[in-house]
């Protein structure tokens, strides 16, 4: 079976284009590598002021909201779902196969790369052993304890 559109990545970008493409009424299937919807927002402890329409609460309670507009949408989700390559599936011009880590391989007439981004360390000595203890991702989610320190 051949999906309309598979989109990669299940962040803000990912599922606006696949409320969008499903208000289009096409086949949309969701693919990401985490464990729930929302990407990077599962790292934001604090209310995210410039995402419109969200009135209250921090990256996961809008992840989950996202979460339940898929579902309400009708719009296929697969978490922990790793896809690993994008080939042509046939004919030039013809449907795209999207392989996945586990699992057998997605044809689609169209596929939505929406991967976003990750935190990128520095790769320093002691820098996952001192994370949470100095070494901090979040200044906004820290600053209490990190205020006034050298």
């Amino acid at each position: 079976m051949s999906r309309e559109l598979v989109v990669v990545g299940s962040g803000p970008a990912g599922i606006s284009a696949a409320l969008w493409a499903r208000s289009l009424e096409l086949d949309v299937l969701v693919l990401d590598a985490g464990p729930a919807p929302g990407g990077q927002l599962h790292a934001v402890h604090f209310h995210p002021l410039a995402v419109p329409g969200f009135e209250l609460g921090d990256g996961p309670a809008l992840a989950a909201a996202y979460a339940r507009q898929l579902e309400a949408a009708g719009v296929t989700l697969r978490c922990d779902s790793t896809a690993v390559s994008l080939h042509p599936a046939g004919e030039p011009g013809g449907l795209a196969e999207v392989g996945v880590l586990a699992g057998e391989p997605i044809v689609a007439q169209a596929v939505l790369v929406a991967t976003g981004v990750r935190r990128r360390r520095l790769g320093v000595p002691g820098e996952r052993e001192l994370e949470g203890r100095g070494v901090s991702f979040s200044a906004t989610r820290d600053h209490a304890r990190l205020a006034g320190q050298p």
